[in-house]
């Protein structure tokens, strides 16, 4: 799996200034942002999510809690299909479905 470590090696800069212009800080020249987006693009480089969700300091992720039912009662399949339903349009923007029965 490539890294933004390797990302910066073959760029030859440090991993901060990969990632900076990766996320296109105005600190960082318009040259190098160019020359890392494409070193990236060429290594096939996938951002790692968790470590975006630590520099971010938020979690791209949705919870969905249903309440116990007694074991006689009978399930009802629209809960299947209002979960099929929600992950669906999260995933159209990059977040993931947690579901508890508690």
């Amino acid at each position: 799996m490539i890294t933004i470590k390797d990302v910066a090696k073959e760029a030859g800069v440090s991993v901060s200034t990969a990632s900076r212009a990766l996320n296109n800080n105005p600190r960082i020249s318009a040259t190098t942002i160019e020359k890392v987006k494409k070193i990236a693009k060429e290594l096939d480089y996938k951002p790692n999510a968790s470590a975006k969700t630590l520099s971010l300091g938020k979690a791209n992720e949705i919870g969905v809690i249903y309440p116990v039912t007694a074991d006689e009662d009978p399930a009802n399949p629209f809960h299947i299909d209002l979960m099929r339903g929600i992950n669906t349009a999260l995933q159209l923007k990059n977040f993931v479905l947690s579901v508890a029965i508690c």
